[in-house]
């Protein structure tokens, strides 16, 4: 069952989406999560418990280990559900959240939290069909899900070409912003010779971008450490450094003895 559960958007990094609106956006911009998070504690705006539970997100997912990065996925989840109640249609608060369940899912060893997580991020293609990130997105959990391994893509209906056709779909709306054409970076990177070339002229692309803010310029970071190991053309190489590049990364190994987030009833 641990190979199902891979299955999660676990690689999938945050949208470049602004909340200048939220209290703590100039303190997340310049990489002071924390801060971030003490800004938006009396915000209680759709956009100031999004704000949070990105921020939650970044340091879980980068910053901590063990049970004090499950706790800041916890803190996540419950902000970007409070955002959710207050803006169903917050794009960027639903989005997190799917990423949220998909990460919990791959600690727990449930496929059930992989699949609401894709359904997630469906939901938001149906709903913004002309939004480039959407559907970067989803084609970033197929990606995800797909490099997991043959009983994943058959539990989950992941597909690698699945991935190619929602990344392309994007581009072809619009550019995809820093973190989401890092997801493309990697999908290229775990594909074949010639997708591995094209994933090299997509990091040297990447790295011309200016970045809006400092998760951006991290990101750019993780691209340029990937570089050389996609030049070896080692896939075992490349799919343990993509991994390790990965927010939460080992988190499956940080869940039998931490408990598991309640979710309310459907």
């Amino acid at each position: 069952m641990k190979y199902l559960v891979v299955a999660s958007v676990i690689g999938l990094s945050f949208p470049s989406v602004a909340q200048e609106e939220a209290l703590g956006w100039p303190d997340f911009k310049s990489g002071n999560f924390e801060g971030a998070i003490e800004k938006v504690e009396n915000d209680d705006t759709a956009d100031g418990h999004t704000l949070a539970c990105r921020s939650h997100l970044v340091i879980g997912g980068f910053q901590t280990e063990g049970a004090q990065a499950v706790q800041s996925l916890h803190n996540a989840i419950d902000e970007c559900q409070k955002a959710i109640e207050q803006d169903p249609n917050h794009v960027i608060a639903r989005m997190s959240y799917a990423m949220a369940l998909g990460i919990e899912g791959k600690r727990l060893t449930s496929p059930g939290l992989a699949t609401r997580s894709k359904k997630q991020i469906e939901a938001l293609v149906e709903t913004y069909p002309d939004d480039p990130l959407v559907h970067g997105a989803l084609g970033g959990w197929h990606s995800e899900v797909a490099a997991a391994g043959f009983l994943a893509r058959v539990a989950l209906g992941a597909k690698r070409s699945r991935a190619r056709e929602l990344f392309g779909k994007s581009l072809e709306q619009g550019s995809l912003d820093i973190p989401l054409r890092f997801e493309y970076v990697k999908f290229l990177a775990r594909g074949n010779k010639k997708e591995r070339a094209q994933a090299l002229t997509e990091i040297d692309a990447l790295r011309e971008l200016t970045p809006g803010f400092a998760f951006e310029e991290m990101v750019q970071e993780f691209a340029l450490k990937l570089r050389p190991v996609v030049e070896t053309g080692k896939s075992s190489k490349i799919k343990k450094k993509i991994a390790e590049l990965s927010a939460f990364y080992g988190i499956e190994k940080w869940g039998s003895d931490l408990p598991a987030y309640k979710f309310p009833k459907k």
